[in-house]
C-alpha cells in the first residue's frame, strides 16, 4: 500500500512593520565620516542582515523587519572596526595607527571619488596600499562586506570582480596581485548592458603599469584555528623582459573544521504524525592545489594582451555521526547513522584577452574562456547493528564551458559609447548510482546543454555634477535537457529577453544621489535543475526540480 505525504499550508493575512535604524558616524574629534560601512548583524552568529554606507554628514539610515538580537558593525579604512548596540549615536571610531620605526603614520588623503554612478577608491599612494592582500583592500570598500572569504555588495548580492577588463574566475587569483600594484578600484552598483543580466554589482580593479625588469616573486604561508587547524601556502614568480611578462604561481590550501547541527522535523503520513530529530557531528577536511601559468604582452600603455592556464584539484572528505530519533504514536526509535564521503575534482581553465586602442577614440576589449572539469562524490552510509541500512552511492559531474566576448568603445570628453556581443556554450552531465534497491531510488543521468547569445549597447555622459546613462541588452538562450539520454521537450526551454537600464546621478563632494531603473534576472543553478533523487538519511531524500523557471 502506498502512503502519501500531504502538506497543507494555510495562508493568513498579516501586517509587519519595518523598524528604521539611524545614526551618525564620527571620528574622535567629532568630524563626520562619509562612506563608512554600517552593517547590521545577528548577535547569535554574526550573520549579515543588511547594511549601507554613511553619507557626507556621517549619517546612515536603513530599515529591517528583524527584531531583537542584533548589533551594528562600523568599518572604515584606517579606523578600527567597532561593534555597537542599536541606538548608539553618535558612533565614534578611532584611528588605526601604523608604526614604522617608532614613527606613527596617519593617512588623511581623500580615498574616494564619484563619477557616473561609480565610486572610485584610490589605492596607489593611500593607506589602502599598505594592506597585505588585495582581498583585504576589497573588504574595506564602501558598500562591500566580507564573510568567510565571500564578498557581498549591500542590496546587490555577490559582485562580479574584474582585474582590468578580465573576469576573475577564482577569488584566489587575487592573491597573485599585490595592493602596491593597484591604481584604483571601481565599485559599480548599477552595472550596465555590457554585463550579464544576472550581475547585480561589479568591482573592477585597475592595475598600474608594471615597472622594472627581471625576476620577482611572492611567498606567503599562514595558518589559523577555529575548531581545527587550517593552513595555506602560496608562491608566485614573474619574469619581465621589455614588453613581455612570463608568470606562474601555485598554492595549497588545507581546511579542517567540525560541524555540529541539531534539527527536528514533522512528517504527516496517513493518519499519523512522525517526529524526526537529528543530532549530527561532522569532521570535514578539504585540500586544494592550484597551478597557474601564462604570458602577457604590454608594448605600451594603450595595448595589453595575454593568455593564462589555470589547473585546480581539490579533495573533500567528510566523516559524519548522526543520532536519529523517530517518534510515532508516542513510541520512539533511536538509530545511529554513520557516513563517510570523499569528493575529488579537477578543473582546467584557459583564458586569452586583448585590450587596446584602435586609433583615435576607439578601443576594443576581447576575451576568450575555455573550462573543462569533473567531480565525483562517493558516499558510504551505514547503521550500527543494522546491515540492511548499508548504502553506497556515487554521483558525478562533468562539464565544459566556452565563452567569447567583444566590446567596442568610443569615448571623448562628452560621451562614452559601448557596443558588443558575447556567446557562451555550456554542457553538463550529472549521474547518480545507488546500490540499495530496497530504498526505491533509481540510477539516473541528466544532461543539459545551453547556447547563449547576447547583444548590448550603452551610453554614458557626465555634465558637471550630473551623470546620465542608458543601455539595452538582448539575451537569447537555448536550453536542452536530456533525461537518461532522451531529450525532454517539456523541460527544455528557450528564452528571448530584453534588459534595459538607465540612471541619472548627481554628486558633489561626498554627497551622491541616484535615480535608476534596471531589469535583472536570476537563473536556477544546474544543481537545482537536476531530477535525480539522492539519499541522505532514511527520512531525508534530496532532489532538484527541472521545471524551475528564472526569476525576474
Amino acid at each position: 500500500m502506498k502512503k502519501y505525504l500531504v502538506s497543507i499550508l494555510m495562508l493568513t493575512p498579516f501586517f509587519s512593520w519595518a523598524q528604521s535604524i539611524t545614526g551618525t558616524v564620527v571620528d574622535s574629534d567629532g568630524q563626520s565620516i562619509a562612506f563608512a560601512n554600517v552593517t547590521l548583524c545577528q548577535s547569535s552568529d554574526s550573520t549579515i542582515i543588511t547594511g549601507c554606507t554613511s553619507d557626507e554628514n556621517g549619517n546612515f539610515c536603513f530599515a529591517t523587519e528583524c527584531t531583537g538580537g542584533m548589533y551594528l558593525r562600523i568599518s572604515f579604512v584606517g579606523y578600527k572596526t567597532k561593534l555597537v548596540e542599536l541606538g548608539t549615536s553618535p558612533i565614534r571610531v578611532t584611528l588605526e595607527s601604523i608604526m614604522l620605526n617608532e614613527v606613527i603614520v596617519v593617512a588623511r588623503r581623500k580615498l574616494y571619488e564619484q563619477k557616473n554612478g561609480e565610486i572610485i577608491a584610490n589605492v596607489k599612494g593611500t593607506i589602502l596600499e599598505t594592506y597585505p592582500k588585495t582581498a583585504d583592500v576589497i573588504a574595506q570598500l564602501p558598500f562591500v562586506s566580507s564573510q568567510n572569504g565571500i564578498f557581498t555588495v549591500f542590496g546587490k548580492g555577490s559582485p562580479a570582480i574584474y582585474i582590468n577588463n578580465r573576469l576573475v574566475q577564482d577569488l584566489k587569483e587575487l592573491d597573485r596581485l599585490m595592493p602596491s600594484e593597484i591604481k584604483n578600484i571601481k565599485i559599480n552598483t548599477m552595472p550596465g548592458a555590457k554585463y550579464d543580466a544576472t550581475v547585480g554589482a561589479v568591482i573592477q580593479i585597475i592595475t598600474e603599469k608594471a615597472q622594472g625588469e627581471g625576476l620577482s616573486g611572492t611567498l606567503h604561508a599562514g595558518s589559523k584555528r577555529s575548531e581545527r587547524w587550517s593552513a595555506e601556502e602560496f608562491v608566485s614568480l614573474n619574469y619581465r623582459h621589455k614588453v613581455w611578462d612570463i608568470f606562474g604561481s601555485a598554492y595549497l590550501i588545507q581546511r579542517c573544521r567540525q560541524i555540529d547541527m541539531k534539527a527536528n522535523q514533522q512528517l504527516s503520513v496517513a493518519d499519523a504524525v512522525h517526529g524526526v530529530g537529528y543530532q549530527e557531528e561532522e569532521n570535514v577536511r578539504s585540500d586544494r592545489l592550484a597551478a597557474v601559468g601564462g604570458i602577457n604582452y604590454n608594448p605600451n600603455e594603450n595595448i595589453s594582451a595575454g593568455v593564462q592556464y589555470v589547473y585546480n584539484h581539490s579533495t573533500w572528505k567528510n566523516d559524519m555521526l548522526n543520532n536519529i530519533s523517530h517518534t510515532v504514536n508516542n513510541e520512539m526509535e533511536v538509530k545511529q547513522q554513520r557516513a563517510s564521503s570523499d569528493r575529488p575534482d579537477h578543473t582546467h581553465n584557459v583564458n586569452a584577452y586583448f585590450s587596446g586602442t584602435l586609433g583615435g577614440n576607439l578601443s576594443l576589449d576581447f576575451n576568450l574562456d575555455w573550462v573543462k572539469g569533473n567531480e565525483r562524490d562517493n558516499m558510504h552510509s551505514w547503521f550500527q547493528n543494522d546491515a540492511s541500512g548499508d548504502v553506497n552511492t556515487v554521483s558525478t559531474r562533468r562539464y565544459g564551458y566556452y565563452a567569447s566576448k567583444g566590446i567596442l568603445t568610443y569615448a571623448n570628453k562628452y560621451v562614452n559609447l559601448e557596443g558588443g556581443a558575447e556567446y557562451s556554450y555550456t554542457d553538463m552531465t550529472q549521474t547518480y548510482a545507488i546500490d540499495n534497491t530496497a530504498l526505491g531510488i533509481n540510477n539516473s543521468e541528466d544532461v543539459t546543454k545551453q547556447n547563449r547569445w547576447a547583444l548590448f549597447v550603452s551610453a554614458k555622459s557626465q555634465v558637471g555634477n550630473w551623470g546620465f546613462g542608458a543601455g539595452m541588452r538582448y539575451e537569447d538562450i537555448d536550453f536542452d535537457y536530456y533525461k537518461n539520454k532522451a531529450w525532454n521537450k517539456e523541460q527544455s526551454k528557450k528564452y528571448h529577453k530584453l534588459f534595459p537600464n538607465l540612471f541619472v546621478n548627481y554628486s558633489k563632494g561626498n554627497m551622491q544621489a541616484t535615480l535608476s531603473y534596471e531589469r535583472k534576472i536570476k537563473y536556477p543553478s544546474y544543481s537545482a535543475l537536476r531530477s535525480n533523487i539522492q539519499y541522505s538519511s532514511p527520512y531525508v531524500y534530496e532532489s532538484g526540480n527541472p521545471m524551475l523557471l528564472p526569476q525576474m
